[in-house]
């Protein structure tokens, strides 16, 4: 890089991949398993390469779409009977929360 002049060093190079806070608030949030703001604030004491974010009006939960899904309000489940298999194999339950496991 020449440095002819003040602009043309490091220091003043434009930055295209710099995150706002609450864009690279939400980036962490969903990296770390959709966890909450006080786990988020001290996620960096325990792990190298997470930076350290700070509590504020800005909640990662309320802009998460995930999270927002998962705290839907509760449906009615039809016609109110319940759901009781009769046979084997009738019924059918899964986990599929996989968040941060590898196999």
């Amino acid at each position: 890089m020449v440095e002819d002049h003040p602009k043309n060093s490091h220091r003043h190079e434009l930055k295209l991949h710099v995150l706002s806070a609450k864009a690279e608030r939400l980036l962490w949030h969903q990296r770390l398993a959709h966890c909450g703001d006080e786990q988020l604030c001290r996620a960096h004491m325990f792990s190298d390469g997470v930076p350290e974010t700070r509590l504020g009006k800005d909640s990662a939960l309320d802009s998460c779409p995930v999270c927002l899904d998962a705290n839907m309000k509760s449906r009615n489940r039809g016609d109110g009977e319940t759901r009781t298999a009769t046979e084997p194999g009738q019924g059918l339950s899964l986990d599929l929360s996989f968040a941060g496991q590898h196999l």
